[in-house]
């Protein structure tokens, strides 16, 4: 199924007055989700799953077909066997959603997570240089871009996605420290999935995945714990949710709902041994600079499908402000319209931007130093 953000998809509507020039086009390829977009429609987004089918079409995308999914990023490293689903990805997209020929001369903006191998990266220039043939190619690292889709050129971005979470300080428009962890939508779902099986529901295949990451999205928020508990005891049956599968099998769901969003910032709920966001985000933002760490912790911005979680924002600032400091600065996190989609709005914002000139390579310059092109122009080097 292709969904439109409600504020993106006026038919002839532009997304944030952009050029009627055909001249570009920014897919943003996440571990969940696809967005992608030319400068000429809006954008659209799709589940990245892909199945292939022996007796009819070569591969299915998104909600064509929900069974034997296969996620096709595991913690940002790609597989070979993924690396080659991807691509059909790609080329769906860009051929026959976007409906943009091959040679037709437009160049590519694609988003890039930090943290990726110069293998990977190099990869993806060769596969669409000489499959897609784009008069010139730009990777981006998609955390600066959500920074930029806000209207700002210094903040502290939380971009939390299905299978990680990356926490990037900025400044003057450049990543200046950065960490990961993997507290991510992926672990919160198979979270959802253990507590499920304590009811009795088995969930654990593919499809089941797919369903609870369903109830996630549609029930669980991230509650003041303490307060929410209290309330639970005293009056469980206003927290019960149902939801029903396709074979008519009811689920139940109430304190789950809670403890679900909770473990996002707890990651030892989860089993693992990784430091708490809260603790990423307030570690990130030091800094020498009282001026600059005063305009990081005041400009913290919650991107990413997993941002969509209800209450996520209020709790996260308090349990950054209770973090002890020599000198305390409230925090101020925001979590703007669209979350999931702030990478590629923010690419459809850079792409005819000046400042951008010297990230794109060209044809001619693919063409003369190959691979080694990227390390030439210091792409990844933050």
């Amino acid at each position: 199924m292709v969904h439109l953000p409600a504020k993106l998809a006026s038919p002839g509507k532009l997304p944030l007055g952009l050029s009627t020039d055909p001249s570009w086009a920014v897919p943003d390829l996440k571990q969940g989700t696809i967005s992608s977009t030319s400068s000429t429609t809006n954008p659209l987004t799709q589940p990245s799953h892909l199945l292939r089918d022996k007796g009819q079409k070569e591969c299915y995308l998104g909600d064509e077909v929900l069974s034997e999914l296969q996620f096709l990023k595991e913690h940002g490293i790609r597989g070979e066997l993924r690396y080659k689903q991807i691509q059909k990805i790609w080329h769906e997209v860009i051929t026959n959603k976007l409906h943009i020929p091959i040679d037709s001369q437009r160049p590519i903006l694609l988003t890039e997570s930090f943290l990726y191998y110069y293998p990977h990266i190099e990869d993806t220039a060769e596969w669409i240089f000489e499959s897609l043939n784009p008069p010139s190619l730009c990777l981006y690292p998609s955390p600066v871009l959500s920074l930029h889709a806000t209207g700002r050129t210094a903040g502290l971005i939380i971009q939390a996605g299905h299978r990680k979470t990356d926490v990037v300080a900025i400044q003057d428009g450049h990543p200046i420290k950065w960490r990961q962890t993997h507290t991510a939508g992926d672990e919160l779902t198979h979270y959802l999935i253990y507590k499920l099986s304590e009811r009795g529901y088995e969930l654990h295949t593919s499809v089941g995945y797919e369903h609870v990451r369903r109830i996630k999205e549609s029930f669980c928020y991230v509650p003041d714990w303490g307060d929410e508990y209290e309330r639970f005891t005293e009056s469980p049956k206003s927290f019960q949710r149902t939801y029903t599968l396709p074979d008519g099998q009811i689920i139940t769901i109430d304190e789950e709902r809670f403890r679900t969003g909770m473990a996002f910032l707890d990651p030892c709920t989860l089993g693992l041994k990784y430091a708490s966001v809260a603790a990423i985000v307030f570690n990130t933002m030091q800094n020498d600079d009282k001026d600059l760490r005063t305009v990081l912790t005041k400009n913290i911005v919650l991107a990413g499908g997993t941002a969509h979680l209800p209450g996520i924002a209020q709790m996260l600032k308090k349990e950054v402000d209770d973090m002890p400091c020599v000198e305390y600065i409230p925090a101020e996190i925001h979590t703007p319209p669209n979350p999931h989609l702030l990478a590629w709005i923010g690419g459809s914002m850079m792409a005819e931007h000046s400042s951008l000139k010297e990230r794109w390579i060209s044809r001619q310059e693919y063409e003369e130093f190959g691979h080694s092109i990227i390390k030439r122009k210091k792409l990844y080097q933050y």
